[in-house]
């Protein structure tokens, strides 16, 4: 679909797969700097169907934009309309409608990074913003149409890669400072946080953000998950960690989770959909080199054509020059 690797190295791609289609959101970048173009498009019946505009934004550092799916047909854009100003968006997929774009947030410095997560009730948003010394890590929910008073969880030089997840009635925090992870946990649906404390446990050395995509039916407890981009996105784990004293205790009392079963079902899951869609690469590869066959064919014959044209064109001139050569002659003979 996009070959200038130049142009798409850093675009997110937001993929929402269907019964017989795939749909894809994506970002390209527009003449301004540090604006880009978000872009919708879908795969159907074996080809990409016109790709529409969606809006102009901000891309984030970290996070260019997040795509929520609502139902079936129904998702929600969250994305920098002004450096300072997070918006969101809903539209429809089938048929294609786009709603109007609701400020959502705005903020003193501009986005780093954000994420969210929805649970029954709340929409809870965690994000970072940058000021001239300082990065601050901020949490806020979403309630009906109020939104919550922002609330710094941490403040340091340098702080990035945010993420939102649930587990057990909590909402997690994590984000990371230096490269190094910090976690904090609400037990009360986000009305308040206890400290935020190193993560000591298993964390990718190479952090990087990515999307969870499950099925229609699954509930999900993130969004977006941590993995290690040095070994194929790899997604990270997380466990809560319990409280101190009783560290040891659960150590001896529960057995340890193996993840290598999951980790297994992951890997087999990613080389499958690899393998798909490089089928899919080589049939619409095939497919474009036979169209690029036969218009080389058609443009050799008519080369080939035009070739006979220029040939039969010089022997007619060789003619004429011949039969004016010896008109000339005839008369000169006459005249004398």
């Amino acid at each position: 679909m996009m070959s200038n690797t130049q142009t798409t190295g850093n675009t997110k791609f937001f993929l929402m797969p269907a019964k017989d289609s795939l749909h894809l959101i994506y970002h390209l970048p527009t003449e301004s700097t540090n604006v880009d173009s978000l872009v919708y498009t879908v795969f159907r019946k074996g080809q990409w169907e016109k790709a529409y505009q969606i809006d102009r934004f901000m891309p984030m550092q970290k996070t260019p934009f997040l795509a929520r799916r609502l139902s079936r047909e129904h998702i929600i854009l969250y994305y920098r309309t002004g450096r300072n100003v997070l918006s969101a968006r809903e539209m429809l997929l089938t048929p294609y409608t786009m709603g109007s774009v609701t400020p959502l947030i705005q903020t003193p410095s501009p986005f780093v990074d954000i994420s969210i997560v929805n649970d029954n009730e709340k929409i809870h948003m965690i994000y970072i913003v940058r000021g001239m010394f300082r990065t601050q890590v901020v949490y806020q929910y979403k309630h009906t149409s109020a939104i919550s008073t922002p609330r710094i969880l941490w403040e340091d030089a340098n702080c990035d890669n945010c993420l939102a997840y649930l587990e057990e009635g909590k909402v997690i925090l994590m984000w990371t400072v230096n490269g190094q992870p910090m976690r904090c946990v609400s037990e009360n649906g986000g009305a308040s946080f206890g400290p935020a404390e190193r993560y000591m446990e298993k964390f990718p050395g190479y952090c990087l953000k990515g999307e969870m995509l499950g099925a229609q039916d699954d509930a999900l407890n993130t969004t977006e998950c941590y993995g290690n981009a040095r070994h194929g996105f790899l997604p990270a784990v997380f466990t809560p960690s319990p409280l101190p004293e009783a560290k040891e205790e659960q150590k001896r009392s529960i057995p340890q989770p193996d993840y290598s079963k999951a980790y297994t079902a992951l890997q087999e899951a990613h080389k499958k959909q690899l393998e798909e869609l490089t089928t899919l690469l080589t049939q619409r590869s095939d497919e474009v080199a036979a169209v690029n066959a036969r218009w080389k064919a058609q443009l050799e014959k008519l080369e080939a054509e035009l070739a006979a044209l220029r040939r039969e064109n010089e022997a007619l001139k060789a003619k004429q020059s011949i039969a004016q050569s010896t008109l000339l002659t005839q008369n000169t003979e006459k005249d004398a």
